[in-house]
């Protein structure tokens, strides 16, 4: 809660916050907070695993152990948070064909939710 005393922005990948946990926060801290959280749709993997995901895994970070194993198991495990998120109602954003066009759209949420903060 630092970050959002100190005035910080601050993003959290899903692995650190799950989508069952993003109501937790103090309503104080949850009025602050823009929860997004955001997936590939099982078409997008199939389509994408080498090029696109498996070719910019460590893009932002290195991970080379942190893949989860075959396109079958991606698939899984994105179908098993879309079902966690949809169960807790939290803003989902999944990703089906054109990642750079799905992800402004992401992108968008949040710039307009953090101008209804500033209002």
């Amino acid at each position: 809660m630092t970050a959002i005393e100190n005035k910080q922005n601050l993003i959290l990948e899903g692995v650190y916050i799950l989508p069952s946990m993003a109501r937790d926060f103090e309503r104080e801290y949850l009025d602050e907070i823009v929860s997004v959280f955001i997936g590939f749709s099982e078409e997008y993997i199939k389509e994408n695993h080498d090029s696109g995901i498996l070719a910019n895994q460590s893009v932002i970070e290195f991970r080379e152990d942190d893949y989860p194993g075959s396109p079958a198991k991606l698939i899984d495990m994105h179908k098993e948070f879309n079902q966690m998120s949809l169960i807790t109602n939290v803003n989902f954003f999944e990703i089906k064909k054109d990642y750079e066009k799905e992800i402004a759209l992401v992108y968008s949420y949040i710039d307009h939710a953090i101008k209804c903060f500033c209002d």
